[in-house]
C-alpha cells in the first residue's frame, strides 16, 4: 500500500514462476494522451489473446489503494464533528440546568450586595467541580480511543501533542461559552 513502508522485492524471471497477475510501469510524458492505448497495441501485437485489466494511470492506482484510508478519514471527521456538537449541547443543557438550579444561591447572594463579579466567581467554581472532571476524563478516554485506532490501522500516527492540546482548548472554549450564556441571562 503506498502509506505504508516498501515490501521486500525479490526480483526474478517471469518464466521462472509465472504470477497470476503482473503490472507493467510505463512513465510517459505528461499531455502524451494515446499512451495507454500505444501500450495495449504493443501488448496485443504480441498476444492477442493477453487480456488486459486497466490501463490506469499512477496516480488512479494510488487512489484506489487508499480510499479506504479517505474514508476513515472522513468517517472521523464527521463522527469527531458530531460528538463535538454532542457534547456541546449536552454542556449547554448541564450547564442551564445548574445556573437554574443555582438561582436562589445567586439571589441571596445579590441581595447581601455581592457583585456581578463575585457571584461568577463563585458561580465558575461550582461549574468547575461538574466540567473539570467530565474534560479530563473526556480526553482520556479521548487518548485510550487514539491508541487503540493506532494499534489496529496499519500506518496511522498518533496525533502530536499540539493536536492534542487544540481539541483539548477547543472543548474547554466551547464548555466556557455554554456557560456565559444562561449565567449572563440569571444575572441580568
Amino acid at each position: 500500500l503506498p502509506h505504508l513502508p516498501p515490501d521486500r522485492i525479490l526480483y526474478r524471471a517471469v518464466a521462472q514462476e509465472p504470477p497470476p497477475w503482473l503490472y507493467l510501469i510505463v512513465r510517459a510524458r505528461p499531455g502524451v494522451g494515446d499512451t495507454m492505448q500505444a501500450v495495449s497495441d504493443a501488448i496485443w501485437s504480441v498476444n492477442p489473446d493477453q487480456p488486459i485489466d486497466g490501463p490506469w494511470t499512477f496516480a488512479k492506482w494510488v487512489d484506489d489503494r487508499t480510499a479506504h484510508l479517505r474514508f476513515l478519514t472522513l468517517m472521523s471527521i464527521v463522527l469527531g464533528g458530531v460528538s463535538m456538537v454532542l457534547a456541546v449541547v449536552g454542556l449547554y443543557a448541564l450547564t442551564s440546568w445548574s445556573v437554574t438550579a443555582s438561582k436562589r444561591s445567586i439571589a441571596v447572594r445579590r441581595a447581601i450586595g455581592a457583585a456581578d463579579g463575585q457571584i461568577l466567581s463563585w458561580y465558575i467554581s461550582q461549574w468547575a467541580r461538574i466540567v473539570v472532571p467530565g474534560l479530563l476524563g473526556g480526553w482520556m478516554l479521548q487518548s485510550l480511543w487514539t491508541s487503540a485506532l493506532v494499534a489496529s490501522i496499519q500506518g496511522l500516527q498518533p496525533p502530536s501533542t499540539s493536536i492534542s492540546m487544540v481539541g483539548i482548548t477547543l472543548m474547554a472554549v466551547a464548555t466556557a461559552a455554554t456557560a456565559l450564556v444562561p449565567l449572563r441571562r440569571v444575572l441580568a
